[in-house]
This record gives structure tokens, sequence and C-alpha cells, in this order.
């Protein structure tokens, strides 16, 4: 692996990306905020493999696979114009798929390939797989870390903006600010709350806020701390007692795992 290959694999990716540009202004928007998102999980997973002193030949690895996480999101798109898996395809074995099907990845070796197409496959899991390989197990938690790390840029950019969005962040729930009472007690717990109780937009919002529980890596955490998402996210959140109680959970739970 070299960062030939790293260059090689970035304008394959670009290239990949405008064959799933939209006339539609708006439309394109979702597309956009998708190819963007993969160049900047690629930031990520760099920076969380350098701080956890990851080899050279890994950390490459590392990058190639979280550019190419999401690449299930662009056919996913075309075809139900939505990215809510439940309505449609579970975006990482779809994109698991395009790689195989293309042969993108032909040119690495063969576990090069497989520890990639591990991670794209399962980096949007509820629970990271049990696989026998632990270079691979650490490769789906690290491109795990880094997707979520920059979610919540996505999601506070959306939150935050006034004019035109990429509206398909929101996953077309209604926008109000009633919350589950299953998610809330999921952050008491420090536990990932669940997709099935989702049910608005501040719902979402909470189950973010809940992803903190599945991160791997003391430098996601320090990354996260960094970025200062998680401060974003609860100023987008109502003030009640309720949400102000599991914010400050989630901020203790990334300051004792930044330490």
């Amino acid at each position: 692996m070299t960062d030939k290959d790293l260059e090689y694999f970035r304008n394959w990716f670009l290239g990949f990306c405008r064959t799933y540009y939209l006339e539609d202004r708006l439309e394109q928007l979702n597309i956009a905020l998708k190819e963007e998102h993969s160049f900047r999980v690629a930031d990520n997973a760099t920076a969380i493999a350098t701080g956890e002193s990851i080899s050279a030949d890994e950390c490459l690895i590392a990058e190639i696979a979280a550019l190419l996480h999401d690449i299930g999101r662009f056919p996913q798109y075309a075809k139900y114009r939505t990215f809510l898996d439940s309505a449609s395809e579970n975006h990482g074995q779809l994109g698991a798929e395009t790689l195989t099907s293309l042969s993108v990845l032909s040119a690495l070796s063969q576990k090069e390939s497989e520890l990639i197409i591990d991670a794209v496959r399962f980096h949007n899991a509820f629970l990271v797989p049990e696989r026998s390989d632990p270079d691979a197990t650490r490769l789906i938690k690290l491109v795990r870390d880094a997707d979520k790390i920059d979610i919540w840029r996505v999601v506070c950019d959306f939150y935050e903006c006034s004019g035109e969005r990429a509206a398909a962040v929101s996953l077309g729930l209604p926008d109000l600010p009633h919350y589950s009472k299953d998610v809330i007690a999921a952050i008491m717990d420090r536990k990932v709350a669940k997709l099935a109780n989702v049910k608005t937009v501040t719902d979402l919002k909470l189950l973010h806020l809940s992803w903190v529980f599945d991160l791997n890596y003391r430098s996601s955490f320090r990354l996260v701390d960094k970025k200062g998402s998680l401060r974003r996210m609860a100023g987008v959140l109502p003030g009640t007692d309720d949400v102000f109680r599991a914010v400050s959970v989630v901020q203790e739970y990334v300051s004792e795992k930044a330490v």
C-alpha cells in the first residue's frame, strides 16, 4: 500500500461521485453532502489512526476504507431518493456489493481488499460483528468512529442552517420538539439509542448524541472534544430537564474517555 494507491482511489471516487450528480439543485445537495462527508471521514480516520500509533500501511488502508465507506449511498439515493436504510436498502451492504461488482480494489492484495470491504459492509451495523482477524475488527471500529464524528458535523450544519439544505439528513421525520422516553433512557444508561424508537427529528438528534457510547478509541474521544460537535448538538436540542441531564451524561462520558 502506497500514497500512489491512495491518490488513485481519491481520483476514482471523485469520478464515481460525478456519475451520480443530479440536475435538480436541491437533490444534488444530498449527493454533494455525501461526497464531502466521505473525504472528511477519511481525514478523521487518518487522525484517529495516527493518534493510536497505527502503522503507516494500516493508516493508508484506514483512509481508503473511510473514503469508500459510504459508496453505497450513491446508488441508494439514485434508486430510492432517501438515505433511510429501512425504506430502501442497507447502504453498508450495498457499498460492499458495489465495490465487489466494479472490482474497485483489484489492484490491492486480497487481504487489503477484504479488510476494506468488511469495513464498508459493517461500518453502519448496530454492533461490531465478531471477526477472527483482529486487523478487521480494528479497521471496522476505526471507520465507525471516523464516520460518527463527521456525521455530528453534518447534522449540526444542517440544523443550524437557515437556507437551502440537504433535506435527506432528517430522514423525512417530522421536525417536532417531542422526544421518546426510550431514547432518553438509553442515554442515561450510557447506551446507544435504537432507531426503532426514533419518531421525530428531536429523537434523531438524541440518537446521534447517544453514538458517543459506541466510540472505540481514546483518539476518537479527543477528536470529538476538539471539534466541539457535541456542544453544537446540545445547542439545537430542546432545553428541558430530561435533555439537560442526557447531555450532561454524554459530556461526562466523553471527558472520561478522552483522558
